[in-house]
């Protein structure tokens, strides 16, 4: 993509994002998202380490 407009952003500010690309389809699916005015993109992510060990485990297994 380019000229791109997406923000990703922590859905709990007071710890640091805890981001794994690998699933970033399971953090996605945790959180939501908010379309901007200029039709860009807010997503709002759990951090990877509050998904919980089923999430996590499922997400393994489906590989």
């Amino acid at each position: 993509m380019s000229a791109t407009n997406l923000v990703l952003i922590d859905m709990d500010p007071g710890d640091p994002f805890d981001f794994y690309l690998d699933h970033y389809k399971q953090q996605l699916v945790a959180g939501y998202t908010k379309e901007t005015p200029a039709f860009g993109l807010h997503v709002f992510m759990r951090d990877y380490n509050k998904l919980g060990r089923r999430r996590r485990a499922g997400a393994q297994r489906r590989r």
